[in-house]
Protein backbone atom coordinates (compact mmCIF):
# COMPACT_ATOMS: atom_id res chain seq x y z
CA UNK A 1 0.00 0.00 0.00
CA UNK A 2 1.16 3.64 -0.98
CA UNK A 3 1.65 6.13 1.72
CA UNK A 4 -0.88 7.96 -0.01
CA UNK A 5 -3.32 5.27 0.10
CA UNK A 6 -2.44 4.80 3.86
CA UNK A 7 -3.10 8.48 4.42
CA UNK A 8 -6.46 8.19 3.29
CA UNK A 9 -7.59 4.72 4.58
CA UNK A 10 -6.57 6.71 8.32
CA UNK A 11 -8.49 9.68 7.18
CA UNK A 12 -11.64 7.89 6.38
CA UNK A 13 -13.65 7.56 9.82
CA UNK A 14 -12.85 11.22 10.20
CA UNK A 15 -14.58 12.21 6.61
CA UNK A 16 -17.55 10.56 7.32
CA UNK A 17 -18.20 11.87 10.73
CA UNK A 18 -17.29 15.67 9.36
CA UNK A 19 -19.84 14.65 6.18
CA UNK A 20 -22.05 13.49 8.53
CA UNK A 21 -22.26 16.22 11.06
CA UNK A 22 -24.75 19.49 10.96
CA UNK A 23 -23.33 22.24 9.76
CA UNK A 24 -23.25 25.18 12.72
CA UNK A 25 -26.20 27.83 13.23
CA UNK A 26 -24.96 30.94 12.39
CA UNK A 27 -25.39 33.94 14.68
CA UNK A 28 -27.58 36.76 13.88
CA UNK A 29 -25.71 39.79 12.46
CA UNK A 30 -25.33 42.41 15.15
CA UNK A 31 -27.57 45.33 14.69
CA UNK A 32 -25.27 47.94 14.32
CA UNK A 33 -23.16 46.03 11.66
CA UNK A 34 -26.25 45.54 9.87
CA UNK A 35 -27.33 49.17 9.72
CA UNK A 36 -23.75 49.77 8.87
CA UNK A 37 -23.99 47.23 5.60
CA UNK A 38 -27.24 48.63 4.83
CA UNK A 39 -26.79 52.44 4.84
CA UNK A 40 -29.81 53.53 7.39
CA UNK A 41 -32.05 52.67 10.30
CA UNK A 42 -33.43 49.11 10.21
CA UNK A 43 -37.16 48.45 11.18
CA UNK A 44 -38.68 45.16 11.52
CA UNK A 45 -41.96 47.05 10.69
CA UNK A 46 -43.43 50.45 9.33
CA UNK A 47 -40.47 53.25 9.24
CA UNK A 48 -40.94 55.92 11.44
CA UNK A 49 -42.29 58.53 9.32
CA UNK A 50 -43.51 56.82 6.49
CA UNK A 51 -46.42 58.02 4.95
CA UNK A 52 -49.62 56.23 5.88
CA UNK A 53 -51.15 53.32 3.81
CA UNK A 54 -53.20 51.56 3.68
CA UNK A 55 -52.40 47.80 3.12
CA UNK A 56 -54.88 44.77 1.58
CA UNK A 57 -55.26 42.42 3.97
CA UNK A 58 -53.46 39.80 1.58
CA UNK A 59 -50.39 42.69 1.63
CA UNK A 60 -47.98 41.87 4.69
CA UNK A 61 -45.37 44.50 5.74
CA UNK A 62 -41.66 42.66 5.83
CA UNK A 63 -39.54 45.45 7.18
CA UNK A 64 -37.89 48.77 6.34
CA UNK A 65 -34.78 50.81 5.84
CA UNK A 66 -34.31 54.54 6.86
CA UNK A 67 -31.09 56.02 4.82
CA UNK A 68 -31.85 59.45 5.47
CA UNK A 69 -33.25 61.11 3.04
CA UNK A 70 -35.28 58.13 1.81
CA UNK A 71 -36.70 55.55 3.51
CA UNK A 72 -37.62 51.74 2.34
CA UNK A 73 -40.87 49.53 3.21
CA UNK A 74 -40.83 45.81 2.20
CA UNK A 75 -43.84 44.58 1.45
CA UNK A 76 -44.68 40.65 1.23
CA UNK A 77 -47.34 38.03 0.00
CA UNK A 78 -48.29 35.13 -1.72
CA UNK A 79 -50.22 37.58 -4.48
CA UNK A 80 -48.25 37.78 -7.69
CA UNK A 81 -45.93 40.22 -8.30
CA UNK A 82 -48.18 42.21 -11.06
CA UNK A 83 -51.41 41.50 -8.72
CA UNK A 84 -48.98 43.44 -5.73
CA UNK A 85 -47.78 46.15 -7.99
CA UNK A 86 -51.83 46.96 -9.48
CA UNK A 87 -53.16 46.62 -5.64
CA UNK A 88 -50.40 49.41 -4.40
CA UNK A 89 -50.92 51.47 -7.15
CA UNK A 90 -54.72 51.77 -6.86
CA UNK A 91 -54.03 52.30 -3.04
CA UNK A 92 -51.49 55.00 -3.57
CA UNK A 93 -54.06 57.01 -6.06
CA UNK A 94 -56.64 56.26 -3.26
CA UNK A 95 -54.48 58.21 -1.02
CA UNK A 96 -53.68 61.24 -2.84
CA UNK A 97 -50.51 60.07 -5.07
CA UNK A 98 -50.37 60.99 -8.45
CA UNK A 99 -48.72 59.16 -11.38
CA UNK A 100 -45.31 60.53 -12.30
CA UNK A 101 -44.70 58.29 -14.86
CA UNK A 102 -41.21 58.48 -16.96
CA UNK A 103 -43.12 59.21 -20.30
CA UNK A 104 -41.27 59.97 -23.40
CA UNK A 105 -42.32 63.39 -25.24
CA UNK A 106 -45.81 62.12 -26.71
CA UNK A 107 -46.31 61.37 -30.04
CA UNK A 108 -48.29 63.95 -32.27
CA UNK A 109 -48.32 62.10 -35.17
CA UNK A 110 -47.60 58.95 -37.22
CA UNK A 111 -49.16 55.73 -37.70
CA UNK A 112 -52.02 54.97 -35.21
CA UNK A 113 -54.03 52.54 -34.49
CA UNK A 114 -55.51 49.65 -32.20
CA UNK A 115 -52.17 47.74 -32.48
CA UNK A 116 -49.70 50.64 -32.55
CA UNK A 117 -46.65 49.37 -30.60
CA UNK A 118 -46.23 52.17 -27.55
CA UNK A 119 -43.73 55.00 -28.36
CA UNK A 120 -41.52 54.39 -25.76
CA UNK A 121 -41.00 52.52 -22.58
CA UNK A 122 -41.81 54.00 -19.51
CA UNK A 123 -42.78 53.00 -15.67
CA UNK A 124 -46.29 53.02 -14.61
CA UNK A 125 -44.73 52.65 -11.12
CA UNK A 126 -43.73 55.99 -10.14
CA UNK A 127 -45.97 58.43 -8.08
CA UNK A 128 -45.96 62.08 -6.57
CA UNK A 129 -47.27 63.81 -3.88
CA UNK A 130 -47.07 67.26 -3.22
CA UNK A 131 -46.59 66.86 0.64
CA UNK A 132 -44.25 64.19 0.83
CA UNK A 133 -42.06 64.03 -2.52
CA UNK A 134 -41.80 61.06 -4.86
CA UNK A 135 -42.33 57.18 -4.09
CA UNK A 136 -41.83 54.13 -6.60
CA UNK A 137 -42.76 50.42 -6.64
CA UNK A 138 -40.33 48.06 -7.32
CA UNK A 139 -40.13 44.42 -7.26
CA UNK A 140 -37.65 42.39 -5.17
CA UNK A 141 -36.44 38.35 -5.11
CA UNK A 142 -39.25 35.80 -4.02
CA UNK A 143 -38.29 34.54 -0.68
CA UNK A 144 -39.93 31.50 0.36
CA UNK A 145 -43.64 31.48 -0.51
CA UNK A 146 -43.31 34.69 -0.90
CA UNK A 147 -43.31 37.96 -3.24
CA UNK A 148 -42.08 40.78 -2.23
CA UNK A 149 -42.11 44.86 -3.20
CA UNK A 150 -40.17 47.94 -2.22
CA UNK A 151 -41.97 50.86 -1.70
CA UNK A 152 -39.27 53.50 -1.97
CA UNK A 153 -39.76 57.09 -1.00
CA UNK A 154 -37.67 59.81 -1.73
CA UNK A 155 -38.89 62.65 0.82
CA UNK A 156 -36.35 65.21 -0.20
CA UNK A 157 -37.66 65.84 -3.69
CA UNK A 158 -40.28 67.34 -1.89
CA UNK A 159 -37.35 69.65 -0.71
CA UNK A 160 -37.96 71.51 -4.66
CA UNK A 161 -41.27 73.51 -3.65
CA UNK A 162 -42.80 72.87 -7.24
CA UNK A 163 -46.18 70.98 -6.97
CA UNK A 164 -46.57 67.51 -8.90
CA UNK A 165 -48.33 69.19 -11.82
CA UNK A 166 -45.43 71.86 -12.17
CA UNK A 167 -42.79 69.11 -11.71
CA UNK A 168 -44.32 66.87 -14.44
CA UNK A 169 -45.30 69.82 -17.21
CA UNK A 170 -40.98 71.01 -16.33
CA UNK A 171 -40.10 67.58 -17.14
CA UNK A 172 -41.91 67.45 -20.28
CA UNK A 173 -40.53 70.80 -21.67
CA UNK A 174 -37.39 69.48 -20.62
CA UNK A 175 -37.69 66.06 -22.73
CA UNK A 176 -39.22 68.26 -25.44
CA UNK A 177 -35.89 70.85 -25.53
CA UNK A 178 -33.65 68.22 -25.59
CA UNK A 179 -35.02 67.41 -28.94
CA UNK A 180 -34.14 69.65 -31.78
CA UNK A 181 -36.13 68.64 -33.94
CA UNK A 182 -39.61 69.06 -31.67
CA UNK A 183 -41.14 71.42 -34.25
CA UNK A 184 -40.81 68.93 -37.14
CA UNK A 185 -42.24 66.35 -35.03
CA UNK A 186 -45.29 68.57 -34.69
CA UNK A 187 -45.59 68.61 -38.61
CA UNK A 188 -46.17 64.91 -38.29
CA UNK A 189 -49.09 63.64 -39.91
CA UNK A 190 -51.71 61.30 -38.59
CA UNK A 191 -52.05 58.19 -40.23
CA UNK A 192 -54.49 56.03 -38.93
CA UNK A 193 -54.24 52.42 -39.46
CA UNK A 194 -57.31 50.49 -41.11
CA UNK A 195 -59.47 48.62 -38.43
CA UNK A 196 -59.32 45.27 -40.35
CA UNK A 197 -55.47 45.52 -39.26
CA UNK A 198 -54.53 42.21 -37.22
CA UNK A 199 -52.70 41.97 -34.26
CA UNK A 200 -49.73 39.17 -35.08
CA UNK A 201 -46.25 38.47 -33.46
CA UNK A 202 -44.31 39.55 -35.80
CA UNK A 203 -41.13 41.40 -35.68
CA UNK A 204 -40.38 43.79 -39.34
CA UNK A 205 -37.05 43.32 -40.34
CA UNK A 206 -36.47 46.95 -40.56
CA UNK A 207 -37.24 47.54 -36.96
CA UNK A 208 -41.12 47.96 -35.55
CA UNK A 209 -43.50 50.81 -34.91
CA UNK A 210 -42.98 54.27 -33.70
CA UNK A 211 -41.44 57.36 -34.51
CA UNK A 212 -37.70 58.06 -34.39
CA UNK A 213 -35.25 60.86 -35.66
CA UNK A 214 -31.75 61.20 -37.81
CA UNK A 215 -30.31 64.25 -38.20
CA UNK A 216 -32.97 66.48 -40.30
CA UNK A 217 -35.29 63.58 -40.70
CA UNK A 218 -38.37 62.18 -38.61
CA UNK A 219 -39.57 58.60 -39.20
CA UNK A 220 -42.85 56.81 -38.25
CA UNK A 221 -42.94 53.61 -38.67
CA UNK A 222 -45.44 50.10 -38.17
CA UNK A 223 -46.33 46.73 -39.58
CA UNK A 224 -49.43 46.10 -41.21
CA UNK A 225 -51.54 42.73 -40.99
CA UNK A 226 -54.35 42.85 -43.24
CA UNK A 227 -55.68 41.38 -46.72
CA UNK A 228 -54.91 43.99 -48.94
CA UNK A 229 -53.10 44.80 -51.85
CA UNK A 230 -50.68 47.23 -52.13
CA UNK A 231 -52.65 50.20 -54.10
CA UNK A 232 -55.28 49.46 -51.78
CA UNK A 233 -52.92 50.40 -49.00
CA UNK A 234 -51.55 53.26 -50.71
CA UNK A 235 -55.09 55.03 -51.35
CA UNK A 236 -55.95 54.44 -47.91
CA UNK A 237 -53.21 56.89 -46.87
CA UNK A 238 -53.35 59.26 -49.69
CA UNK A 239 -56.69 60.28 -48.87
CA UNK A 240 -55.36 61.27 -45.12
CA UNK A 241 -52.32 63.29 -46.32
CA UNK A 242 -54.96 65.10 -48.80
CA UNK A 243 -56.78 65.84 -46.18
CA UNK A 244 -54.15 66.92 -43.71
CA UNK A 245 -53.27 69.77 -46.40
CA UNK A 246 -50.39 67.33 -48.31
CA UNK A 247 -50.07 67.23 -51.83
CA UNK A 248 -48.86 64.00 -54.06
CA UNK A 249 -46.38 65.33 -56.20
CA UNK A 250 -44.70 61.38 -57.06
CA UNK A 251 -46.33 58.12 -56.63
CA UNK A 252 -45.05 54.58 -57.70
CA UNK A 253 -45.97 50.67 -57.27
CA UNK A 254 -44.19 47.60 -58.01
CA UNK A 255 -44.52 43.81 -56.96
CA UNK A 256 -43.03 44.40 -53.63
CA UNK A 257 -42.60 47.59 -53.15
CA UNK A 258 -44.73 51.08 -53.33
CA UNK A 259 -45.00 54.24 -52.55
CA UNK A 260 -45.53 58.11 -53.00
CA UNK A 261 -43.75 61.47 -52.06
CA UNK A 262 -45.64 64.44 -50.54
CA UNK A 263 -45.41 68.30 -50.62
CA UNK A 264 -46.69 71.04 -48.10
CA UNK A 265 -45.58 74.09 -46.52
CA UNK A 266 -45.98 74.43 -42.82
CA UNK A 267 -47.53 77.68 -40.49
CA UNK A 268 -44.27 79.68 -41.67
CA UNK A 269 -44.41 78.45 -45.10
CA UNK A 270 -41.35 76.08 -45.00
CA UNK A 271 -41.52 73.48 -47.46
CA UNK A 272 -42.23 69.77 -46.12
CA UNK A 273 -41.12 66.94 -47.78
CA UNK A 274 -42.96 63.43 -47.20
CA UNK A 275 -42.14 59.79 -48.11
CA UNK A 276 -44.43 57.08 -48.18
CA UNK A 277 -42.76 53.52 -48.31
CA UNK A 278 -44.80 50.42 -48.44
CA UNK A 279 -43.03 47.09 -48.46
CA UNK A 280 -44.79 43.63 -48.52
CA UNK A 281 -42.68 41.40 -46.11
CA UNK A 282 -44.91 37.64 -47.00
CA UNK A 283 -48.54 37.32 -47.83
CA UNK A 284 -50.77 39.70 -46.42
CA UNK A 285 -47.92 41.38 -43.27
CA UNK A 286 -46.65 44.49 -44.46
CA UNK A 287 -43.82 47.02 -43.37
CA UNK A 288 -45.18 50.94 -43.95
CA UNK A 289 -42.46 54.22 -43.64
CA UNK A 290 -43.26 58.00 -43.88
CA UNK A 291 -40.33 60.22 -43.51
CA UNK A 292 -40.54 63.67 -43.14
CA UNK A 293 -38.28 66.25 -43.93
CA UNK A 294 -37.73 69.90 -44.50
CA UNK A 295 -36.95 70.57 -48.05
CA UNK A 296 -34.25 73.00 -47.95
CA UNK A 297 -32.29 71.35 -44.87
Amino acid sequence: MTPHALNILLMAPFLVACATQAPPERDNIPRRLAEDLAGGQIYVDLPDGFPTITLPDNILTDGGLDRGSAMTLILKSELSTERMETAMRTELVRSGWVAFNNRPMPQRGGFVGNTTPSQGRFSDNQFCHDSYGMMSINARSRQGIYNRLALDWNYSTNMSGLTCAQQIEQRQGAMSSVNPMAGLNGQMPVLELPAENRSVRFRPPFGGGGISSSGNVFTTQSPLHLDWSMAEIKRWFARQLEEQGWEQDASWEGERTAGSTWDKRDDDETELIGLLDITKVEDNTFHLRFRLSYRNQ
